[in-house]
């Protein structure tokens, strides 16, 4: 999606949080998070596919890559990857995490949401629930603009978590890995 797209979009859907899509080295980074042999991936707010495009060039063969978006528009664009192992889900994410636990236990949950405009209590749930259909080992990360979830990460997964900036993407991002 060109960038004049990616903002018409965002002009039209408020809960878009993006200014730009996410660059392609911040892209590589996230992607760069998942651990060889992770078979199943859930990405919240796969946007555009900036970032969905470089999960799947690291997951096997054999993985499950189920991007949950509910722009019709980044659907759409979405719907341009030409992959198997993809699956797109139209739908609010905070509706779905409630029934993550039916994908069968998850290896990593990577998201892009704006968390922003969720009230504290969504944002808490949406964190439990993803760490409760994480498998033994599994990941979440959070690539955000702000720290603001920082607080509900070290709640529900407690000292195992790390965080840094990554700066090739305008504006920078905060990722915060949680592990179960």
């Amino acid at each position: 999606m060109s960038a004049i797209s990616f903002i018409k979009t965002l002009s039209k859907d408020h809960k878009v949080a993006a200014l730009f899509p996410s660059t392609a080295a911040a892209a590589k980074k996230i992607a760069g998070e998942i651990k060889p042999g992770c078979k199943m991936v859930v990405e919240y707010g796969a946007g555009d596919g900036a970032v969905t495009k470089e999960i799947l060039k690291v997951m096997p063969p054999d993985g499950r890559l189920v991007a949950i978006e509910s722009n019709s528009d980044f659907v759409g664009e979405l719907g341009k990857i030409n992959d198997s192992r993809l699956e797109i889900i139209s739908a609010d994410v905070a509706r779905i995490s409630k029934k993550l636990k039916n994908f069968g236990p998850i290896d990593m949950i990577i998201s892009g949401i704006p968390f922003t405009l969720f009230n504290p209590r969504t944002r808490e749930e949406v964190i439990a629930d993803s760490y409760g259909a994480l498998g033994s080992g599994g990941k979440i990360l959070l690539y955000q603009h702000y720290l603001l979830m920082l607080p509900y990460i070290k709640k529900i997964f407690g000292k195992n978590i790390r965080w840094y900036v990554e700066p090739r993407n305008f504006p920078p991002y905060w990722i915060m890995v949680g592990e179960k």
